[in-house]
């Protein structure tokens, strides 16, 4: 990535080689005899959604790639968004809510959904002159964000700086979050 801002050029490499994890994990784990192979699979998958959206979010692009021998077709707009969609909604049913901090969960998948939805104007044609944000697109950010309030798994915290806390793997906030825990 041709950038001379090291912020920029890091980011790019982080989601790029995250991406490239992904594709490696999916394809190692196939031939798993492991029980829990394809749970494992399923949050690979949802991870390449994952970061492709952070791809879509800052550059307008995803990386379409399913063997780690192919090279990664790049997509944008429209036809990125329903990529990622096809993807999340295929892993979703695979997933639980009760893998513990920083896995892919139902609900994860749920908020990612819901930001791919509500966003999906701009993400269809980032250069527009306007945008225009579809009902339909607004009713699937109701749907997915009711169905993680109703989980009744997840609560606002009541102390908003435990959120950011070196020990708050158990906070009722968190949805997807990396585990801040020390590892010893």
């Amino acid at each position: 990535f041709p950038s001379h801002d090291t912020n920029v050029r890091n980011t790019w490499n982080f989601i790029t080689q995250s991406l490239s994890r992904a594709v490696s994990a999916v394809s190692s784990l196939q031939s798993s005899k492991d029980p829990n192979a394809k749970l494992y699979i399923a949050e690979a998958r949802g991870m390449y959604a994952f970061y492709n959206l952070m791809a879509l979010d800052l550059w307008g692009v995803i990386f379409v790639k399913e063997d780690p021998g192919q090279v990664s077709k790049i997509v944008r707009g429209t036809e990125a968004v329903e990529y990622l969609k096809k993807v999340l909604l295929e892993v979703e049913p695979q997933l639980d809510n009760t893998t513990g901090p920083g896995r892919l969960t139902k609900a994860a998948v749920w908020g990612l959904l819901a930001k791919l939805h509500l966003n999906a104007a701009v993400y269809n044609d980032r250069y527009a002159a306007t945008f225009t944000f579809k009902p339909e697109d607004m009713d699937k950010v109701i749907e997915y964000t009711g169905r993680i309030i109703s989980s009744n798994v997840y609560a606002l915290s009541p102390d908003y700086w435990a959120i950011f806390g070196d020990n708050n793997h158990d906070n009722k906030e968190h949805i997807f979050a990396v585990d801040q825990r020390a590892v010893s």
